[in-house]
């Protein structure tokens, strides 16, 4: 596996996108800057040495925004994008032949090399709550999730380490730190980790499921509907990350909408959708999994019932 890493470099709520010159990899097509991380190179140093080096630009770099896995053929690639701002508007073209930039609603307009698409995907879903944030953290921060602490916390002694991964308005990590638990909590959206460390009175960290560093800290991690953004492709990735980041015989909950495929929503935002022995069958290999335990549940959302698929996973002894 080959690590690359890709800019987003945003400006005004617009996404820069590069169109390869004939006889360059993927010519025709348009890209997003990238580079591959030599020995010894940070993400941000060969990102930062790319896109000077393509674009004559420095940039800042800023939130981690995801991850994609590449079959190019010859090599596997996996990606890791980052949200950039550059120093200046004038660019110049060392690699491409032309520019342009793209509101969020025109992302898709472009024909695009394969190796994007998936960062693209998750891309629109992170404009979205980036720029939907108060509304998306006060609908959601009032939701009753009193049964789904049920399970979850049984298995779990008081003063337990939890990792609320993707924690949103803060809502679950509030109602853990009212029972005497030890919250860690983070999102990848800068802006909706602001309202939730406000929300529980402390620091929201702004990381994802694919650049999160823990190393057997926890005793739980609660995942109640973060996953449901990650691709297919970068599930198992993500259960790895997971994994790591629980202490010998902690547990993990994760909740899944259910359905089939992968689909974009009218808000722009990417989904992937599970059926029961889907999961179960994408869980059975992974390891670091003692056991696991599937159920297909519903709850109301916004006065329909939503169909989820639900998961604990309790990580080995060793």
């Amino acid at each position: 596996m080959i690590h690359a890493v890709v800019g987003i470099i945003v400006q005004n709520n617009k996404v820069l996108a590069a169109h390869t010159k004939p006889g360059k990899h993927s010519s025709g097509m348009w890209e997003l800057p990238n580079a591959k991380i030599e020995v010894g190179e940070t993400h941000e140093n060969a990102l930062s040495r790319e896109i000077l080096e393509e674009l004559g630009v420095i940039v800042s770099v800023k939130a981690y925004l995801g991850q994609s896995s590449h079959d190019d053929g010859d090599k596997n690639v996996r990606y890791h994008a980052y949200i950039c701002h550059a120093d200046t508007n004038t660019f110049v073209l060392n690699h491409h032949d032309k520019i342009c930039w793209l509101a969020k609603d025109a992302l898709f307009t472009l024909e695009w090399a394969p190796a994007y698409v998936t960062l693209l995907n998750q891309l629109s879903t992170y404009l979205y709550y980036e720029t939907e944030t108060d509304s998306y953290t006060a609908e959601t921060f009032v939701f009753n999730m009193k049964d789904k602490y049920t399970e979850f916390l049984s298995g779990l002694p008081k003063s337990s380490s939890i990792l609320d991964l993707g924690c949103g308005s803060g809502r679950d990590s509030l109602a853990f730190q009212l029972l005497g638990y030890k919250v860690t909590a983070i999102d990848v959206s800068d802006n909706i980790a602001k309202i939730a460390s406000k929300n529980i009175s402390q620091k929201v960290a702004v990381k994802s499921c694919f650049n999160m560093d823990f190393n057997q800290k926890f005793n739980g991690v609660w995942a109640c509907a973060s996953l449901l953004h990650c691709p297919k492709s970068e599930f198992s990735s993500a259960i790895h990350n997971i994994l790591r980041a629980l202490k010998p015989n902690g547990q993990a909950y994760i909740s899944l909408k259910m359905g089939d495929g992968e689909s974009m929503d009218s808000k722009g935002r990417y989904f992937s959708f599970y059926q029961h022995d889907e999961l179960a069958l994408r869980l059975k290999d992974i390891q670091g999994i003692a056991r696991f335990n599937v159920w297909v549940d519903e709850s109301p959302l916004r006065g329909i019932n939503q169909s989820w698929v639900n998961v604990m996973i309790y990580k080995g002894s060793i």
